[in-house]
Protein backbone atom coordinates (compact mmCIF):
# COMPACT_ATOMS: atom_id res chain seq x y z
CA UNK A 1 0.00 0.00 0.00
CA UNK A 2 3.10 2.26 1.01
CA UNK A 3 4.08 1.26 -2.36
CA UNK A 4 1.12 2.06 -4.18
CA UNK A 5 1.32 5.53 -2.76
CA UNK A 6 4.72 6.54 -3.23
CA UNK A 7 4.46 5.59 -6.43
CA UNK A 8 1.16 8.09 -7.25
CA UNK A 9 2.63 11.05 -5.10
CA UNK A 10 5.90 10.66 -7.57
CA UNK A 11 3.44 11.02 -10.55
CA UNK A 12 1.48 14.04 -9.24
CA UNK A 13 4.69 15.47 -8.45
CA UNK A 14 6.10 15.02 -12.10
CA UNK A 15 2.67 16.29 -13.67
CA UNK A 16 2.75 19.12 -11.38
CA UNK A 17 6.64 19.87 -12.10
CA UNK A 18 5.70 19.87 -15.98
CA UNK A 19 2.71 21.52 -15.94
CA UNK A 20 4.80 24.71 -14.02
CA UNK A 21 7.04 24.33 -16.31
CA UNK A 22 5.60 24.46 -20.09
CA UNK A 23 3.54 27.74 -18.54
CA UNK A 24 7.25 28.92 -17.88
CA UNK A 25 8.07 28.20 -21.62
CA UNK A 26 5.15 29.96 -22.67
CA UNK A 27 5.55 32.74 -20.86
CA UNK A 28 9.20 32.74 -21.69
CA UNK A 29 8.14 32.77 -25.35
CA UNK A 30 5.59 35.64 -25.19
CA UNK A 31 8.26 37.81 -23.54
CA UNK A 32 10.79 37.11 -26.32
CA UNK A 33 8.24 37.87 -29.18
CA UNK A 34 7.53 41.29 -27.23
CA UNK A 35 11.05 42.50 -26.93
CA UNK A 36 11.82 41.44 -30.22
CA UNK A 37 8.72 43.18 -31.56
CA UNK A 38 9.72 46.33 -29.26
CA UNK A 39 13.43 46.16 -30.41
CA UNK A 40 11.97 46.60 -33.97
CA UNK A 41 9.79 49.38 -33.12
CA UNK A 42 12.45 51.04 -31.31
CA UNK A 43 14.57 50.40 -34.14
CA UNK A 44 12.22 51.37 -36.86
CA UNK A 45 11.66 55.29 -34.84
CA UNK A 46 15.56 55.58 -34.32
CA UNK A 47 16.45 55.15 -37.91
CA UNK A 48 13.61 57.70 -38.79
CA UNK A 49 15.27 59.91 -36.56
CA UNK A 50 18.60 59.42 -37.61
CA UNK A 51 19.91 58.40 -34.58
CA UNK A 52 20.34 54.80 -36.12
CA UNK A 53 22.26 53.51 -39.16
CA UNK A 54 22.13 49.41 -40.23
CA UNK A 55 25.01 48.60 -41.97
CA UNK A 56 25.17 44.44 -43.46
CA UNK A 57 26.06 42.04 -41.74
CA UNK A 58 24.37 43.01 -38.32
CA UNK A 59 26.77 46.15 -38.01
CA UNK A 60 24.96 49.27 -36.80
CA UNK A 61 25.74 53.05 -36.22
CA UNK A 62 24.14 54.70 -33.41
CA UNK A 63 24.38 58.51 -32.41
CA UNK A 64 24.22 59.58 -29.33
CA UNK A 65 25.23 63.77 -28.80
CA UNK A 66 28.34 63.79 -30.27
CA UNK A 67 29.34 60.03 -30.12
CA UNK A 68 28.97 57.42 -32.86
CA UNK A 69 28.37 54.01 -31.63
CA UNK A 70 29.16 50.94 -33.59
CA UNK A 71 27.62 47.70 -32.79
CA UNK A 72 27.78 44.24 -34.55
Amino acid sequence: MQREILIFATVVIVALFMTIHNRNQNDLSQRELQFSEHKANRDNLLMKDGHLVKLGNGVTLSRSADLIIINQ
